[in-house]
C-alpha cells in the first residue's frame, strides 16, 4: 500500500473471491471513504504501492503486457484514480518486482526485484516518464 503525496490517501490492493485483485483508494480525513478504482483480468495481478508525483495516478505491478499477455514479467502500469484507466509505463523486469516506492517529491520510484536475491532499482526523473 502507498500513501499519496498529500497525505490524504492510501491505495492498496486486495485479492478477491474470483482469482482477480482491486485496487481500492482509501480517503483519509472526516468522512473516510473506500473506492474501487480497478479491478484486475481473473487469474492476474494488480499490486498498488507507489503514487505518481501529482497523486493524479497509482503505480502498480502487473504481469501481464500492454496487450494483457501473461509473460511471467513484472509490468509497471499507471491507473488514473478518476477513471480507473490503466496504461502501462514501458519498464518490464523478470518476476520479484517488490517494494515499490516513491520519493517525497513523486521525481524517484524506488522498487527491488529479483527472486531468490533482490537488487535495489531507483527511477530517476520518474515523473518525466510518466507522460499524460
Amino acid at each position: 500500500m502507498g500513501l499519496s503525496h498529500g497525505g490524504d490517501r492510501l491505495v492498496y490492493s486486495t485479492p478477491l473471491g474470483d482469482k482477480r485483485m482491486a485496487v481500492r483508494v482509501l480517503t483519509l480525513g472526516g468522512s473516510t471513504t473506500v473506492r474501487e478504482i480497478y479491478r484486475s483480468a481473473p487469474g492476474t495481478i494488480a499490486i498498488a504501492s507507489a503514487w505518481s508525483a501529482d497523486d493524479r495516478e497509482v503505480i502498480v505491478e502487473r504481469d501481464v503486457t500492454a496487450d494483457g499477455i501473461d509473460d511471467d514479467k513484472s509490468h509497471l502500469w499507471a491507473i488514473d484514480v478518476a477513471t480507473g484507466t490503466a496504461r502501462a509505463i514501458g519498464l518490464t523486469v523478470d518476476r520479484g518486482l517488490h517494494e515499490l516506492r516513491s520519493s517525497a517529491d513523486g521525481r524517484w520510484l524506488s522498487f527491488d526485484v529479483g527472486w531468490p536475491y533482490q537488487e535495489v532499482w531507483v527511477l530517476e526523473n520518474a515523473a518525466a516518464g510518466l507522460p499524460r
